[in-house]
């Protein structure tokens, strides 16, 4: 029987609030620090148990604050194991001296190395250099055992990537050379290698665009981009994945998200007519389920509740939610927009919606602000 909600990728689960690395640009902002609490067991088994139940997905993966400080944290992935999903770990790799963060880290490396959890290890620029270090070379370490493990579990596919990495790229980064430094050095840690031509001549085309994801916000643009390692696919390969920094405001207890061009909300790339598939869902530590872009992910209110709604009821308050986020979206473009031409071809009732000026995301500053600020009850 198919499950109410689909997606094509990962479900996440957010597991504590505790972390050590206090990175100014965490979607979490100041609710996750060396002292967050983390989730109980029973819960975090609960809400994993109403995603294997309630939606389609390829893998389940745990994130914080950082999953490895989970006193909890091998059960929770052995109980993914249990109900058929490959676990996944989002880390940074920095933990503490503890007996127990050491196990958990070690017991991470296992499960990577038998090919039950993938791993993605961020790398915070000044936060935890030598952790990602430390984590990457681990990894470079297991990751031919890792290999034979898939195929013996019929899970290898040749082209798949050993490690994934999430770079954050902020003020500090503006010219071309400081770009270039900052991708030599991840580069160089992650494939032990020096810059090849193309990559070099790479960053120099895309500083641009990184200069001016921090211009005024008409002229600034998504900064996204992945640079992969060679053709050598019998060697480790990684795709490391350049982003702009995104602001994230807090207004009357609600976050508000500054973020550039480029890219539309998720509530337009979903699909709700023919039951409800997302692109990526998150539950929250607070039971919301939302859209795992960080500029989604700290909605006021969530698409739904696992701990209220489950089912084919959960299906139908996330899609009323998408609604509500599409309409208030569009109204708030309405608002702003002087010309015609303002217009998204993505508002339905733009009568030149076919012919018109395209765009690749919404062009106002407040509009993908809307969800955040106006909490909404869940089916209206």
């Amino acid at each position: 029987m198919a499950k109410p909600i689909r997606i094509p990728g990962t479900a996440l689960v957010e597991i504590t609030r505790r972390c050590y690395c206090g990175c100014r640009w965490c979607y979490k902002g100041k609710t996750v620090h060396s002292k967050g609490a983390h989730l109980p067991l029973d819960l975090i088994k609960s809400r994993i148990r109403w995603i294997a139940d309630n939606v389609e997905c390829n893998s389940i993966y745990l994130i914080g604050g950082e999953p490895l400080l989970h006193p909890d944290f091998a059960a929770i992935i052995e109980y993914i194991a249990e109900l058929g999903y490959t676990a996944g770990i989002i880390t940074s790799g920095r933990i503490s001296g503890s007996p127990l963060d050491w196990e958990n880290y070690q017991a991470a490396l296992g499960y990577y190395e038998r090919g039950v959890a993938d791993i993605e290890v961020s790398f915070q620029n000044s936060f935890n250099d030598r952790h990602f270090i430390r984590t990457v070379g681990d990894l470079r370490k297991r990751f031919e055992a890792r290999r034979e493990a898939l195929k013996a579990k019929g899970r290898f596919d040749p082209k798949h990537m050993d490690m994934f990495t999430t770079v954050v790229v902020d003020e500090a980064f503006v010219t071309p050379d400081d770009l270039k430094k900052l991708v030599e050095k991840v580069h160089n840690i992650v494939y032990g290698e020096g810059l090849g031509e193309n990559i070099v001549k790479f960053v120099d085309e895309t500083s641009l665009t990184v200069k001016n994801h921090f211009a005024d916000f008409d002229e600034s643009e998504r900064v996204n981009f992945t640079i992969y390692s060679g053709d050598d696919w019998t060697g480790f390969r990684a795709k490391v994945r350049f982003m702009g920094k995104i602001t994230i405001n807090y207004l009357d207890g609600y976050s508000t998200v500054l973020k550039p061009k480029g890219g539309n909300c998720d509530a337009f790339t979903a699909d709700i007519e023919d039951g409800v598939t997302l692109q990526s869902l998150t539950v929250r530590d607070d039971g919301h389920v939302t859209f795992s872009k960080p500029e989604c992910i700290t909605a006021a209110t969530g698409l739904c509740n696992v701990d209220i709604h489950s089912g084919e009821n959960a299906a139908a308050i996330i899609t009323a939610s998408v609604k509500a986020i599409r309409e208030s979206i569009i109204a708030e473009k309405r608002r702003q927009a002087k010309t015609a031409a303002d217009y998204c071809d993505e508002d339905p009732d733009y009568e030149e919606a076919d012919s018109g000026p395209k765009c690749s995301g919404c062009p106002f500053i407040v509009s993908c602000n809307m969800c955040h600020l106006i909490p909404r009850e869940w089916g209206k």
